[in-house]
């Protein structure tokens, strides 16, 4: 008998490892424990099966097979790695790194444990040792996929910079030519040339990570109501405007009056537009908000999760997963070579263009899938100094006199009272471009490069509000809401379409440079 479930056993660790055929792997598992059922190894590898294979629907089998097996074997390392998988796979972060640092401890130099115990180390907030425990592996193994790169994450998140720059540029040394790593110098150095916006991969991939409990940390714990205020913005712009029949702002007078006659389901002093898009529409946040004014709503985004999130919503027609430039000059293709399309008339991006710093290639598409006189809503994140120092800092300081910022001399100032923002009178230094890449890992632009931008792509400057846009660590940052009306006529230079930019979702990166 013995000689059978040693065979039994061979016969499904093969099919397991291999991953040719796990159920019958399973099959043959569970006859080894109808014969033995104290069988330590077929005990452990069954557990671990049916996690691979079921994920929680089997959780509670798959948590009692490996305890068993645990409590067969104590010190063995690679049983108590499983149950951490399990518990990690179960959502219990806090007893998955009791596992993994269990296993640690009988293993200290298995570079795969000590990887599973800094993620869950790192998801039940303890980021110094998780950190402490990627370098760890980055010792004992220098060149590792993403050891340095994971460290240098969570260095960042708890303002220990420097030390996250060496983490980068040592991931870059194992990696030339990661992107992520390359944007995060560039955020913690301030070099805003390096980098034209965020990576468009690192974006989706943070965002479809964080979908499912994005609105509940955005709205709920950083106050985020930059939808709210924008649809405000943007109907305060046009509400002494009357809509054209594309639903544009146009100007008053006999042509506005001979317009509002043509517009049908306008309501008096409220325009309506025939199509709007959603730039980097997230989950949908700024959908219910849109579709009382909007006879059709789409929305694109970078992010898969997010888009899925969106659609839950009902509000969109239409939902995209793509690149915003990318999207916008296709649209505009699609237009042209239809000859009877229908351009945008709405455009609205809430808390996008902080993950792109040279805006000329976004404003430019959007403005050649646009219809004359259509309308651009934005917000984006205020590079002008406030009063107490307590907004974005100066962009020609560097990044060691923003971390100084940031580290002392608020608790001295001023409060700021309800409702002050940056001085409009006060403005970054002469020889600044405008834009600034923050330590955030966001981009904060002056309301003079977005005004100047704007016009070079083809839109003119309606109105522009600093309004708090979200918390951070409990401070205000401060933020423009942009509203422009794109020209009759695009002037030459303003209709070619330019590569790079970036689309995105919105949220706190800070909150998930660690994933």
């Amino acid at each position: 008998m013995t000689d059978n479930v040693d065979a039994l056993f061979t016969e499904a660790s093969a099919l397991h490892s291999s991953g040719a055929d796990l159920h019958h792997a399973e099959v043959l598992y569970r006859r080894i424990l109808a014969v033995q059922p104290r069988h330590a190894n077929a005990l452990h590898q069954l557990g671990a099966l049916l996690t691979q294979l079921y994920g929680k629907e089997k959780d509670s089998e798959a948590l009692r097979l490996v305890n068993a097996a645990v409590q067969l074997v104590p010190s063995c390392a690679k049983f108590r790695n499983s149950l951490g998988v399990i518990h990690q796979t179960g959502g219990r972060w806090r007893e998955a790194a009791d596992a993994f640092e269990r296993a640690n401890e009988k293993d200290p130099m298995n570079v795969s444990v000590m990887m599973n115990l800094a993620r869950a180390l790192r998801e039940t907030g303890r980021q110094q040792r998780a950190a402490e425990v990627y370098g760890a592996v980055t010792k004992l193994q220098p060149d590792h996929p993403s050891a340095s790169y994971r460290r240098g994450a969570i260095l960042r998140t708890i303002r220990r910079n420097e030390e996250a720059l060496v983490a980068f540029r040592q991931h870059l040394r194992v990696q030339p030519n990661h992107q992520a790593s390359k944007f995060w110098i560039a955020a913690i150095t301030g070099d805003v040339e390096a980098m034209s916006a965020a990576p468009p991969d690192m974006v989706a991939g943070l965002f479809d990570q964080y979908a499912d409990h994005f609105d509940d940390h955005l709205v709920n714990k950083l106050q985020y109501r930059t939808p709210e205020a924008l649809r405000d913005q943007l109907l305060s712009a046009c509400q002494d405007r009357t809509a054209s029949p594309s639903g544009s702002c146009s100007g008053s007078g006999i042509a506005a009056a001979a317009a509002t006659a043509a517009t049908a389901g306008t309501r008096s002093g409220t325009p309506r537009w025939r199509r709007c898009v959603d730039l980097g529409c997230g989950t949908g946040l700024m959908g219910p908000l849109l579709v009382p004014y909007c006879d059709a709503l789409e929305g694109v985004d970078l992010s898969a999760g997010m888009v899925d999130q969106a659609a839950k919503r009902g509000c969109y027609n239409r939902l995209a997963v793509a690149e915003l430039v990318s999207f916008l000059e296709a649209e505009a293709a699609h237009d042209k070579a239809a000859d009877v399309g229908t351009p945008y008339d709405l455009l609205v991006a809430a808390d996008v263009f902080v993950y792109i710093g040279d805006l000329a290639p976004v404003l430019a598409a959007a403005a050649a899938a646009a219809a004359p006189g259509a309308v651009l809503a934005f917000s984006t994140e205020a590079l002008e100094l406030a009063p107490t120092g307590k907004a974005n800092r100066n962009l020609c300081h560097g990044a060691a006199a923003a971390a100084a910022a940031a580290a002392g001399g608020a608790a001295s100032e001023p409060q700021q009272g309800p409702g002050e923002g940056p001085d409009p009178h006060l403005s970054v230094p002469a020889g600044c471009p405008g834009l600034r890449l923050q330590v955030t890992g966001r981009y904060a632009h002056t309301r003079e490069y977005l005004e100047r931008t704007g016009a070079r792509c083809g839109w003119d400057l309606l109105s522009v509000e600093q309004s708090v846009i979200r918390y951070n660590g409990g401070e205000p940052i401060w933020g423009h809401l942009c509203v422009m009306r794109r020209r009759e006529v695009l002037r030459t230079g303003e209709r070619g379409s330019s590569s790079g930019g970036s689309g995105g979702a919105i949220a706190a990166v800070d909150a998930l440079t660690a994933q």
